[in-house]
């Protein structure tokens, strides 16, 4: 079994990151070539470690 990665997020990880990702996953091409690749799938993303 793995220990989870323990090293604390940087500023830029916390605030900047996610608001990038989003501007950049909103974005029409990456919205069209998204449902391409997930039109199938269903369920729930987590970006922790499993419980």
């Amino acid at each position: 079994m793995s220990t989870p990665n323990t090293t604390p997020r940087s500023w830029y990880d916390q605030h900047v990151l996610p608001y990038l990702l989003d501007f950049a996953c909103d974005l029409p091409f990456i919205q069209s070539q998204r449902r391409k690749v997930v039109s199938t799938d269903s369920g729930r993303l987590s970006h922790g470690p499993r419980p």
